[in-house]
C-alpha cells in the first residue's frame, strides 16, 4: 500500500522537530514521520497561530490558482463569472462545510475520534473550503492517498480501589492496532451527505415567502399591537419545529444560515441595483443603516431581524436641490424590495442545489479520466524502459548454422 504510516502513541514523545506534551490517560497522540504537523486526541499540541493560518491559506490559494490556469480557456478564470455564479459557488462552498460537519458528527457518534481529527489535518494542510472552493477540497480527497495509522494506548485502569494502587496500575497493558484511513471514502461519504442536504435545502428554501409573509405581518401588528402583544403572538409561530424528522444534523441551524446569506446577497444586489438606477437617496439611506448594523458595536443583525429593523426605520424627508422637491425615503418600501430580491436570491441558490448530483457525477468523470491517463502513461514509460534496455543490452556473438569456418572439437 503506497499511502502514509502514521504512529499513535500513549504517551507524548520527542520527535525530529516536534515537540510533545503528555495528553490525559486513554487518550493516544497521533505522530507522524510523513513530515505533517502532528496532532492528538487529546488537543495537546499547540494549535497554530491566525498568522500562520492565514499564511499557509494565502499560500494555498496561489498554488491551486497556479495549477488551474493551464486548465481554463481565456476569458474562463475566476473573474469571467457573472454575480449569478459567484452567487452559487459561494452556495456550494457552504454545502460542503455543513455536509462536513455533518459527516464529523456522524463519526462521533459512531465513536470514530480519530478520522475527525485526520479530517481536521487535512483541512488544515491544504486550506479552508471557503478558501479552494468545493470542487478542490473533494478532488483533494480523491486523489489522496490511504493513511495507516498505528495505534499504541493503554488499557483503561479497573473502576473501584485506589488511584494509587501499584497492582492496579501493573495489570494496565498495551494495545495495538491498525487503522486505515481511505480519503476516497471520505469524499464519496461527504458527496452522499452534500446530496442529501442540498435536498433539504431546496425544500427549506421553498418557506422564504413565508419568511417574508411573517415580516409583513410583523408590520402590521407593530402598527397596531404593543411590543409585548407582538412577541407573545410571535412565539406561538417561532416555538413549531416543522424540521423535527429525519433529516441531517444540523438542518435548522444550516437553515438560519442560509436566510441570513439569502439576505445579504439580496441587500448587495438591492444596493446594485439602486446605483444602476440612480436612485442615490435611497442608497444613501440602505448604507448608512448597513454601516450602523455591521459596525463592531453595532446590533449586527441578519435574516428576518435585519429586514424587520430596516422597515421599522424612521421615514425620512429629503429636498432635492435640482428641482426643489421634497424626496420621501420610506423605509417600509425598502423592506418590501428586499423580500423580493430575498425571493430571487431564494430561487438562484435553488437552482444550484438543483446541481449537486450532476455535479458530484462529472468530479467522478474527471478523476476517473486523469487515472486512466496516468495508468496509461505509466504502460507507455515501462515499454520505453524495456525497449531502451533492450537496445543497450550487449547480443551474444553466435555462430550461424552455414558457416564454413571448422569449430572446435569436431572433424572437418
Amino acid at each position: 500500500m503506497h499511502g502514509l504510516k502514521t504512529s499513535l502513541v500513549v504517551l507524548g514523545a520527542a520527535v525530529t522537530g516536534h515537540a510533545f506534551v503528555a495528553p490525559r490517560a486513554g487518550f493516544p497522540t497521533i505522530t507522524t514521520s510523513s513530515g505533517l504537523r502532528p496532532f492528538s486526541a487529546a488537543r495537546t499540541t499547540e494549535a497554530p497561530s491566525s498568522l500562520q493560518c492565514a499564511e499557509i491559506r494565502s499560500r494555498v490559494g496561489r498554488v491551486v490558482a497556479m495549477a488551474t490556469s493551464s486548465a481554463r480557456g481565456p476569458g474562463d478564470g475566476e473573474d469571467a463569472r457573472s454575480p449569478d455564479e459567484l452567487k452559487a459557488q459561494a452556495a456550494k462552498n457552504m454545502l460542503s462545510e455543513s455536509s462536513v460537519a455533518s459527516v464529523v458528527y456522524y463519526w462521533l457518534e459512531f465513536r470514530d475520534d480519530l478520522t475527525p481529527q485526520w479530517m481536521k489535518q487535512f483541512t488544515y494542510r491544504n486550506g479552508e473550503i471557503q478558501d479552494i472552493g468545493w470542487h478542490e477540497h473533494l478532488g483533494l480527497l480523491l486523489r489522496a492517498e490511504p493513511e495507516e495509522m498505528v495505534v499504541r494506548r493503554l488499557s483503561q485502569r479497573p473502576q473501584g480501589g485506589s488511584g494509587n494502587n501499584p497492582y492496579l496500575k501493573a495489570n494496565r497493558t498495551q494495545m495495538e492496532y491498525n487503522v486505515l484511513i481511505e480519503p476516497q471514502k471520505i469524499a464519496s461519504k461527504i458527496m452522499q451527505v452534500r446530496e442529501q442536504i442540498s435536498r433539504e435545502w431546496i425544500q427549506d428554501l421553498g418557506l422564504i415567502s413565508a419568511e417574508n409573509s411573517e415580516v409583513e405581518r410583523h408590520r402590521e401588528d407593530s402598527l397596531c399591537l404593543d411590543s409585548e402583544s407582538k412577541k407573545r403572538d410571535r412565539k406561538l409561530v417561532f416555538d413549531h419545529d416543522p424540521l423535527n424528522n429525519t433529516s441531517s444534523p444540523y438542518r435548522g441551524k444550516n437553515y438560519k444560515l442560509l436566510l441570513d446569506m439569502i439576505t445579504k446577497a439580496a441587500v448587495r444586489t438591492y444596493r446594485s441595483e439602486l446605483r444602476v438606477s440612480g436612485d442615490r437617496y435611497t442608497l444613501n439611506w440602505l448604507e448608512k443603516f448597513m454601516h450602523r448594523n455591521d459596525m463592531e458595536d453595532g446590533p449586527n443583525l441578519k435574516g428576518n431581524d435585519l429586514v424587520e429593523a430596516i422597515i421599522d426605520g424612521p421615514i425620512v424627508v429629503i429636498k432635492d436641490p435640482r428641482t426643489e422637491k421634497n424626496r420621501v425615503i420610506d423605509p417600509g418600501h425598502i423592506g418590501g424590495q428586499l423580500m423580493n430580491f430575498r425571493q430571487s436570491e431564494a430561487q438562484l441558490v435553488s437552482e444550484a442545489m438543483e446541481s449537486i448530483p450532476s455535479d458530484h457525477v462529472e468530479l467522478k468523470r474527471q478523476f476517473l479520466e486523469e487515472r486512466m491517463r496516468d495508468q496509461l502513461d505509466n504502460v507507455v514509460l515501462t515499454q520505453r524502459r524495456k525497449r531502451i534496455v533492450e537496445a543497450s543490452a550487449p547480443k551474444a556473438d553466435f555462430p550461424s548454422a552455414d558457416s564454413s569456418t571448422p569449430q572446435e572439437g569436431f572433424e572437418v
